[in-house]
Order: structure tokens, then C-alpha cells, then sequence
């Protein structure tokens, strides 16, 4: 199984040339502010260009060549790179992909090794890093580059502490932050930084970018996982090792049949033993067929699915008016999250939700 690396380690750059040749333009422009919000939804590329970034400045690649004298004897104009692309070998790189960059602070929440998750924010202890980061004189005489990922994991004294940077920078200092939720930060952050927007891959992007991880899927799964993952590209290498499309489909088949013990003998299989898939992975199949249902009862056609499975979603939907499904759509959420963080029976809330897909109303009612 091929796993995604780290945007550290992270070289090549798919579907954001637009996002990349503003940035090239600005620097050699001297136009590049002293600080960038890379916004947009997560795992489509923000890390992976933020690092790009500052390898290229951190590596001295982003100065500019001279040009020498030209057949006639005059200076020729300097020369400009056309990619922020440096060497892997380059010792610059590997000192970021290390970690080991003295001029590279990065902040981005703490593994737990008790729990085995990483903890959700950054706390103030760890933004204040930064001002004795900047009151270094930079190892190599150049530039220092701060990347926040993601800095919606501040917690409220920290983006505090970070706002009184953005609002007196030192010079030669870049912030790169990070942001899968910018409506949550603090609108005087957002005002102190340059706005760089990141939207979904075009599905051929998206299949480049899965390809490089390893999966090599038909265009109906690719755009099947990038509706799953929501554009993450990390997330949907996760979702095809785990089967998710077959378990997608399968779960659709069980659904047009409704038949309770099928449904029922289904539920005790998908949660438990090696093979299961993660409960994630179940939340988003989940949402992904009632988001279909959904666009169905509201008159909107559903995008990505073959003439079969639009049949099976449709007959569904006539089932039940719109308001059961925008109802179930928020009830089976909160049964599944709690199922999962509060240690209830899976199987009992898998097939709760089984059942009301199905238009059932006595699974409705228990849900509610």
C-alpha cells in the first residue's frame, strides 16, 4: 500500500500553476507580502505549495541570475525562474523534508502518544515560538519563513499571539498559514494577510494526484472518491485502501433491496473484523448517499453516478418528502458522530441508519 507523504517531503505540484506563477510574480516583483492565507478546502494542495515556497526561498533558488553580457556587449536582464521547483538534492531541501531548517518554524498541532491522534489545537505555548524565532539572526543571512498548518488550530490566545506579528513583521520574515475554515478565524488575521484561494481539482487533476499515491481507478471512481473525501486527495488514498468504493455500492444495492435481515446480517458484517472499514469511512458513504438523495428531492440532478445507480437514488427519494431527508440528514449525522465518540453500539446505529435510508419509520423515530 503506497501512503501519502508529507507536504515536506513533497516536490511536485499538480493543478495549482495559477496559485504558484502569482507568487513567482510577486517575489520577483518584490511585491510578495509578509504574509499569505492559503484558503480552501483541505487536501487540495495549501501545504504542499507552502513548503514549496519556501524551499525555494529558503534555498536562495528565488534569486535572481545574472544574465552576462550579450553578443553585443551589453548586460542582458536577470534570470527569472518560470517554477518555485528545487532539487530534492538540493541541501536546503533536505534540511526542511528533516525538519532541521534553522530558518523554518512551522507550528501544527502536537502528536498524542497516548491517544494516537494528533491533538486538535495549537496552544499559545507553541505561538510563542515564533517571537524567539524572529529575534534570531537568520543562520543564513536571508530569509525566515513561518508556516502555521493549520492555523484554525489556534486556539484563541495563541492566533493572539500570532496576530501581533502580522501586525509588526520584522523585515525578510514570510508567515504561511494555512486555512480548511477561514470563516472561524479572527477577522483582523485574515485582514493582515494576502487571500490565496484553492478550490476542488478538475477531476483529471484529481486523478493525477491519486495516481501518484498509488491508485489507479476508472473516472467513476475517481470522481466517487473525490466526492467522498471532499477534494482531498490524502483522504481518498485512505477511502480506496479501505474499499470504500465497493462498500459505496454495495451499501446503494442494500438500499434498493430494504430487506431487514439482509440489512440487518449487512450491519454485523461491515462492523466487525479486520476487513471492516473505518467508521469515517461509513459517515462519509453515508453522507454522500443522502447528499445524492437529497439534490434528487429537491429537483437537482445528482452528478457522477451511473443511469442504475441514479435509478436506485431517485426511487429512494420518492420514498419520503424532502423534509425527512434534510431531518435524517442531520439526526443520522449526530447518531453516527456519537456512536463513535461516545462508544455506543455501531451496529445498532448503523443499521438505525440503514433502515431510515431505506424510509423506514420506525428507524425514523428512533433516530430522533
Amino acid at each position: 500500500m503506497k501512503h501519502a507523504t508529507h507536504p515536506r517531503t513533497t516536490h511536485s505540484l499538480i493543478g495549482l500553476k495559477r496559485q504558484e506563477s502569482r507568487l513567482l510574480e510577486q517575489w520577483y516583483e518584490n511585491r510578495l507580502p509578509h504574509a499569505c492565507l492559503f484558503s480552501g478546502p483541505q487536501g487540495v494542495g495549501k501545504a504542499t505549495l507552502a513548503y514549496r515556497l519556501a524551499r525555494f526561498i529558503l534555498s536562495g533558488e528565488g534569486n535572481a541570475d545574472a544574465g552576462g553580457p550579450s553578443l553585443f556587449g551589453d548586460a542582458l536582464p536577470p534570470v527569472h525562474k518560470t517554477s518555485l521547483d528545487v532539487s530534492a538534492d538540493h541541501p536546503a531541501a533536505h534540511r526542511i523534508a528533516a525538519g532541521t531548517h534553522p530558518d523554518l518554524l512551522v507550528l501544527e498541532p502536537e502528536f498524542d502518544e497516548k491517544k494516537g491522534t494528533y491533538k486538535s489545537d495549537i496552544p499559545v505555548e507553541a505561538a510563542r515560538k515564533v517571537g524567539h524565532f524572529l529575534s534570531q539572526t537568520s543562520s543564513e543571512g536571508g530569509w525566515k519563513v513561518i508556516i502555521i498548518d493549520p492555523v484554525d488550530a489556534l486556539n484563541t490566545n495563541a492566533a493572539n499571539a500570532i496576530l501581533k506579528w502580522l501586525e509588526e513583521p520584522p523585515p525578510y520574515c514570510l508567515f504561511l498559514l494555512i486555512s480548511h475554515q477561514p470563516g472561524g478565524l479572527l477577522p483582523t488575521i485574515i485582514s493582515r494577510c494576502q487571500v490565496v484561494g484553492f478550490s476542488l481539482q478538475e477531476p483529471a487533476e484529481f486523478a493525477a494526484l491519486l495516481a501518484e499515491r498509488g491508485v489507479h481507478a476508472s473516472d467513476s471512481e475517481v470522481a466517487l472518491l473525490q466526492r467522498l473525501s471532499g477534494g482531498s486527495a490524502g483522504l481518498a488514498t485512505t477511502l480506496h485502501f479501505e474499499h470504500a468504493e465497493s462498500h459505496y455500492h454495495e451499501i446503494l444495492a442494500m438500499l434498493a433491496k430494504g430487506n431487514d435481515p439482509a440489512l440487518l446480517t449487512f450491519a454485523e458484517k461491515i462492523t466487525s473484523g479486520k476487513e471492516a472499514p473505518s467508521w469515517n469511512t461509513l459517515e462519509r458513504i453515508f453522507s454522500a448517499i443522502l447528499g445524492q438523495i437529497i439534490k434528487l428531492a429537491s429537483g437537482i440532478a445528482p452528478q457522477g453516478e451511473d443511469a442504475r445507480e441514479i435509478d436506485i437514488l431517485r426511487a429512494l427519494s420518492a420514498r419520503k418528502p424532502l423534509d425527512y431527508w434534510l431531518d435524517l440528514w442531520e439526526n443520522g449525522s449526530r447518531l453516527l458522530s456519537d456512536a463513535e465518540r461516545l462508544y455506543l453500539n455501531k451496529k445498532h446505529a448503523l443499521l438505525a441508519v440503514l433502515f431510515s435510508l431505506c424510509g423506514k419509520e420506525h428507524a425514523a423515530e428512533a433516530i430522533r
